[in-house]
């Protein structure tokens, strides 16, 4: 007979196992929280143009994004009851991807398309600037997003399909995180 004292083998490892597990969720969770929020937000801004992109060729229909004075959402042409697809963008509401994005309120961001700045209206005025075709072209674009608390600028620049040049491609990068 066995004495009820002490573990077995098999029940000291699925202890092992829950805690590892625990403690990757864990690490997972707080390697979110830290970081710099700027460059969280350039690297959702790259993640979601490749996303528009890659949509409008999926849905084989344009897209669009457009930019406003605190972020920057996506619209669509949609069609009516007769498959005819509208003349006017609507902005998306139901996507769980392309969603409206807003910025913290530390930052100020400026769009420059074929060389020349786009004016960025209020959330309430938000109109398209930015297409996305089936075909997966994209309006080229730079993206500047500047950190007012400390004065940073990241800048990204994306060509007709939507990848981000790298600084060593174009000869002028104007600071920050260029990738």
């Amino acid at each position: 007979m066995r004495s009820g004292s002490g573990y077995t083998l098999l029940e000291l490892l699925i202890v092992i196992v829950i805690i590892a597990a625990l403690s990757s969720v864990a690490t997972m969770s707080l390697t979110g929280l830290g970081g710099d929020p700027a460059e969280k937000a350039m690297r959702k801004l790259r993640f979601n143009v490749e996303l528009l992109g890659n949509e409008a060729i999926i849905r084989s229909e344009p897209l669009a994004l457009g930019f406003y004075d605190q972020g920057y959402a996506f619209f669509n042409r949609p069609e009516d009851e007769d498959g005819n697809i509208s003349e006017e963008w609507e902005l998306i509401t139901e996507d769980r991807m392309l969603k409206l994005q807003k910025f913290d309120d530390a930052f100020e961001h400026q769009v420059f398309a074929r060389g020349e700045p786009l004016l960025l209206s209020g959330e309430g005025s938000l109109e398209p600037q930015i297409y996305a075709m089936p075909t997966g072209e994209i309006t080229p674009f730079e993206y500047q997003l500047t950190d007012t608390t400390t004065e940073n600028i990241w800048d990204a620049k994306f060509d007709a399909l939507g990848r981000v040049i790298k600084p060593d491609e174009t000869g002028t990068v104007s600071g920050g995180i260029n990738e």
